[in-house]
């Protein structure tokens, strides 16, 4: 909201963004989640679920260690939000983790209809089933989810040049005046 209210001036949440992915590549895990709930402590997020921050604090749990607490954390966050798919991939990756294939792999299917259809909605699931199916050693099942993945990625790839390069970049030197006119 201060961010909306100062028309982005300081940029506040990408700020805190930076701040935590900085903490996370330095590896500081017990300062990234004392960050993590701090921040889902200290505001009241409206319009925001806090996904982003519960899915990082999940990841911290599993990268201290801490396997059966991240169970039960995405667990709790799982049975608040069941059709939230960042929280059944933050429990699937926890699940993993602990070794609790059978739960894992129920959650995978619960939001995996189509294995080979995979989509802006549930590309975090299937790079989840991706780990999962190489944790439990099914390779045919891996390469096959690693292979709908790279089509994907592909895909994003072209839309995005084709959205880039199909904006005809002549048209804005017209439309604008130039300083140098």
């Amino acid at each position: 909201m201060l961010d909306e209210a100062t028309d982005y001036k300081y940029d506040i949440s990408e700020w805190l963004e930076d701040c935590l992915d900085e903490i996370d590549m330095r590896e500081e895990y017990e300062v990234l989640f004392c960050m993590c709930d701090t921040l889902l402590s200290l505001f009241s997020w409206p319009d925001y679920t806090g996904s982003d921050l519960k899915f990082r604090k999940s990841c911290v749990l599993e990268a201290l260690g801490r396997k059966n607490e991240a169970v039960s954390f995405c667990c709790k966050w799982f049975e608040k939000e069941p059709e939230n798919i960042m929280a059944a991939t933050a429990y699937v990756y926890a699940l993993i983790g602990a070794k609790e294939y059978e739960t894992a792999e129920k959650l995978i299917h619960q939001f995996i209809i189509d294995e080979s259809e995979c989509l802006e909605e549930n590309e975090i699931m299937f790079r989840a089933a991706s780990k999962y199916y190489g944790a439990i050693g099914d390779k045919t099942k891996k390469k096959q989810l690693d292979k709908v993945l790279k089509e994907y990625e592909a895909y994003v790839d072209r839309m995005i040049e084709e959205e880039w390069l199909g904006s005809d970049e002549d048209d804005w030197i017209e439309a604008e005046e130039l300083p140098f006119d």
